[in-house]
């Protein structure tokens, strides 16, 4: 059942409207009121669908008590009564979107029909608010996926940038606070079995873990294009740039076993350069992958593995996946270096860096880097520096 409170000064009018048989079209008289005050309070506490209201009424004018239910109802018809010499009162109201006014003596049949067509109107506004609901739960629910879209049209020109803000506000986007363009590309070997659902898949699990590092930045917004993740965040802060960009690099090694490369840039105020700065960036990124994916890999495994003192080429080959052969080949091709020539070089580079610890013995530092003995050390520190261990740390405490 449809409500209807009916607001005017005159009892005999209040009482005429209310018997009514209001309840043949759906609609039910939930209360009556003689004055503007006692019609505000009514409306406050019963929440009519639909309301009768004289123009002249005492404490509070018909006119300013629309005015008012327009502000806490605003999907409540209002149809006016109004008598012959208020007439011009009347067409005011008109300013205020009521729905109709009818004249008094109030024709019942008259009446009638106009509610009736309230009725249509207010399934229609219920049709609407559906409809309006429920497109804001699939744009809630599917947030996701849409976000996606949206940004990949735009960073690919797919969008026009006098669109782009409306699309942001749809999507309740607050990207005045957004000011780091971060990238996050994962090295993986260039094979032809590896499937496009791997690859997204890779993507998803990426998305995740980034999306559990950044948790505590509302604004930050995370995707992938492409064979990148794209992150842009809150943050301007170098320090605190750097350690998420660490925390990102070791969370995926964990979770993934995979190595990624990343590059970041702070964005101008104006954020419809996003696409100008996304090009850019994302050129720089793949400038700084030297080398092919299978090198790439290996060096990163070398890199993480160089203080086993049984690391070879065979072990990091079945890593990868690839002939010890072809991996040799390649290295030596890309680093001017053989397996042995750029792991002895890692080891000594790490030894050096043990070497600022003058608390650390000279046969723990062998064993650190992955010498079994001090002697095989030495014998290849000298041969990458030109002078042996000893004579390295002494010159680097004297200062030379």
């Amino acid at each position: 059942m449809y409500k209807l409170l009916i607001a005017d000064d005159e009892p005999k009018i209040r009482r005429g409207l209310s018997k009514l048989k209001w309840e043949e079209l759906g609609v039910e008289v939930v209360g009556e009121a003689e004055n503007g005050k006692v019609a505000l309070q009514l409306a406050k506490e019963l929440s009519p669908d639909i309301m009768f209201v004289d123009i002249c009424m005492p404490f509070i004018g018909g006119l300013e008590l629309i005015t008012q239910i327009k502000e806490i109802l605003p999907n409540c018809i209002i149809i006016i009564i109004s008598g012959y010499d208020e007439f011009e009162y009347a067409k005011k109201a008109l300013t205020l979107k009521i729905f109709d006014y009818v004249l008094k003596p109030v024709n019942r049949k008259e009446l009638m029909e106009t509610v009736k067509r309230a009725l249509v109107a207010l399934e229609q506004n219920l049709k609407n608010n559906q409809y309006i609901n429920w497109a804001k739960y699939q744009v809630h629910k599917n947030k996701n996926t849409i976000l996606q879209q949206f940004l990949s049209d735009w960073l690919n020109g797919r969008i026009s940038s006098d669109k782009v803000y409306n699309q942001l506000n749809l999507l309740n986007i607050d990207y005045s606070k957004i000011n780091l363009l971060f990238l996050v590309k994962p090295l993986e070997i260039e094979n032809k079995d590896t499937v496009k659902l791997e690859r997204d898949l890779l993507n998803f699990c990426l998305e995740n873990i980034l999306q559990e590092i950044l948790a505590e930045y509302n604004q930050a917004l995370i995707f992938h294009e492409n064979d990148v993740v794209v992150v842009l965040l809150p943050m301007t802060q170098e320090d605190e740039i750097l350690n998420i960009e660490k925390s990102i690099k070791m969370t995926i090694s964990k979770y993934l076993g995979r190595e990624v490369v990343t590059l970041y840039q702070k964005l101008n105020d104006d954020f419809l350069e996003l696409p100008d700065y996304y090009k850019n960036l994302y050129k720089q990124l793949i400038a700084n992958i030297e080398y092919t994916p299978i090198v790439q890999l290996a060096k990163c495994y070398i890199e993480k593995k160089y203080y086993d003192q049984d690391l070879s080429l065979i072990e990091v080959s079945k890593e990868l996946n690839v002939s010890a052969a072809y991996l040799s080949r390649l290295i030596k091709k890309e680093t001017g270096m053989s397996f042995k020539e750029y792991l002895t070089k890692i080891r000594i580079s790490k030894a050096i860096d043990f070497m600022n610890n003058p608390t650390i013995k000279l046969y723990e530092i062998a064993e650190n880097v992955g010498y079994s003995t001090q002697h095989y050390f030495s014998s290849a520190f000298k041969k990458i520096t030109g002078v042996s261990p000893t004579v390295y740390r002494h010159g680097k405490d004297e200062g030379i």
